[in-house]
């Protein structure tokens, strides 16, 4: 049985290494989400991640969610302050299980 020699990647839009651009949440990876029967197109995992903050279906919600890198971070600091956001019609906290389930929700599907 072959064996791979293993390497770290540290994934960062800064990186060196052009894989871990990629991969970084800041990358123009453009992806789709299903809401429902509701296509949600993003542009980067940041965008989605910082129009998170915004309310659903406002208009700052996918302005942001048609951003990425840096842009896409910076227009999430004005975002309203809360404990929660909500996503397809359910309330989900900030920093729990199922708001971590949506950041890896978005990153497979960039991945496709």
């Amino acid at each position: 049985m072959a064996r791979r020699d293993r390497v770290t990647l540290n994934i960062a839009s800064y990186s060196d290494d052009p894989r871990a651009r990629l991969l970084s949440a800041f990358a123009h990876t453009p992806f789709v989400l299903r809401c429902g029967e509701r296509e949600i197109r993003c542009e980067s995992v940041e965008g989605f991640w910082q129009g998170l903050k915004f309310p659903e279906d406002s208009a700052e919600r996918e302005r942001i969610f048609g951003l990425w890198g840096l842009d896409a971070k910076r227009a999430g600091a004005s975002a309203p302050s809360s404990e929660a956001i909500d996503f397809c019609g359910e309330r989900v906290a900030r920093g729990g299980p199922a708001h971590h389930a949506l950041a890896e929700r978005a990153t497979r599907a960039k991945l496709g």
